[in-house]
């Protein structure tokens, strides 16, 4: 994405308005896939694109958790990523209550964050 291939920066023009960043990982490890690999994947093409959109809250979304080796690469991964990491199965629905409200969370934040900034400056 960042060498603007695929949806290249088209996609990644649509991050810079982002408020908060959600990183879905596929915990499985399809295709003998890592998954704390492929973060560091997106995290980089971030980087290089605007190293900016990197100080944006990140939230990760643990996807696939339905899997067999899901559990275990979790265990891996949360202990590599410094982000807050949310478990999620979008084939059995679960985990989204949590994700959902700390995305709220996290967005409400920021806004607030904003809002300070503004009365500072007035």
């Amino acid at each position: 994405a960042s060498e603007n291939r695929g949806l290249g920066h088209r996609f990644l023009k649509h991050v810079e308005r982002c408020k908060v960043l959600l990183m879905m990982i596929d915990m499985q490890g399809t295709d003998g896939r890592e998954p704390i690999a492929d973060y560091r994947v997106l995290l980089k093409e971030i980087r290089l694109y605007k190293a900016s959109l990197t100080k944006k809250p990140i939230l990760v979304a643990a996807n696939k958790m339905d899997e067999p080796d899901a559990e275990e690469n979790l265990k891996v991964f949360a202990k590599k990523c410094p982000h807050s990491v949310y478990p999620i199965s979008c084939v059995s629905d679960e985990g989204f209550a949590a994700l959902k409200k700390a995305l709220l969370e996290a967005v409400l934040e920021v806004r607030r964050k904003e809002q300070a900034a503004i009365e500072e400056d007035e």
